[in-house]
C-alpha cells in the first residue's frame, strides 16, 4: 500500500470518527484532503508506469516523446550536493525549453533536465554513465581508448 493510500485511509477514518462533534465544515475539509491525496496518488502511479529510453540520438519516453537530443546535452551532473531529483541526475542543455514536470520521473526547468525521483538509483546511475560515454564518444574523446 502506498503512503498516499495509507494517509487517505487514515483521513477517511478520521472523518467517520468525527461524527457530529466537529461539524460539517471539518468533515468537508477532511473529505477534500482525501480527494486531493487520491488524485496525487493516481497521478504518481500513472507517471511511474512510463519508461525512459536512451538511444544514440536522444533521450525519450517509451511513448515516443523526445525529452532531448544527445547533441543538445552540454554535461551530465551527478553528485550528493547538486540540485537534482532524488537518486537521479541533471542534464545541462544548450537551449532553454518550456518548464515541464512528470511526477516522479523527470522535470525540465529552463536549460536543465532532471531525471529521477521514483526511479531505481542503480538504473539512474547506469543511464548517467551511459550518457557520459555517448557524449564522450560523440565528441571524439574516446578515440585513444580501445572499444
Amino acid at each position: 500500500m502506498t503512503l498516499a493510500a495509507m494517509v487517505g485511509v487514515c483521513l477517511v477514518m478520521l472523518a467517520l470518527a468525527l461524527d457530529g462533534q466537529a461539524g460539517l465544515l471539518t468533515q468537508a475539509v477532511v473529505a477534500a484532503l482525501v480527494l486531493c491525496i487520491a488524485l496525487v496518488g493516481r497521478r504518481f502511479f500513472m507517471a511511474t508506469t512510463e519508461t525512459l529510453e536512451l538511444t544514440r540520438a536522444e533521450l525519450r519516453l517509451a511513448s515516443g516523446r523526445r525529452l532531448c537530443a544527445l547533441a543538445e546535452i552540454e554535461k551530465v551532473q551527478r553528485g550528493a550536493f547538486g540540485f537534482q531529483p532524488s537518486n537521479g541526475f541533471v542534464l545541462h542543455l544548450t537551449a532553454s525549453a518550456p518548464s515541464e514536470w512528470q511526477l516522479g520521473l523527470w522535470w525540465r526547468l529552463g536549460r536543465r533536465l532532471g531525471v529521477g525521483g521514483a526511479t531505481s538509483p542503480a538504473q539512474n546511475k547506469a543511464m548517467a554513465e551511459a550518457l557520459r560515454l555517448l557524449l564522450a564518444e560523440a565528441r571524439g574523446e574516446l578515440d585513444g581508448l580501445t572499444r
